[in-house]
């Protein structure tokens, strides 16, 4: 979030519903100033918020490839 910002702007970036953002958090008047770092509650899914910016996913594991027995073989008599 910028250094300052109030619900409107908040709410216009992010695509998000700007009466609902004010109900959760309890603000009557959309000019009042969110400071930087203020958590709020938002009404989204956790992918909504990848999707529009809000969280940043995490990055991928990458798994890699231990050394692992070999399968013993079956071998027919003759």
């Amino acid at each position: 979030m910028p250094e300052k910002t109030n619900v409107v702007v908040f709410a216009n970036k992010y695509n998000l519903n700007k009466e609902d953002l004010m109900s959760l958090n309890y603000i009557s008047d959309e000019t009042e100033i969110l400071p930087a770092g203020q958590e709020i509650f938002i009404n989204i899914s956790e992918e909504d918020g990848y999707n529009k910016g809000l969280l940043e996913r995490p990055a991928p594991v990458i798994i890699t490839k231990t050394n692992t027995a070999r399968r013993p073989s079956i071998v027919k008599p003759q």
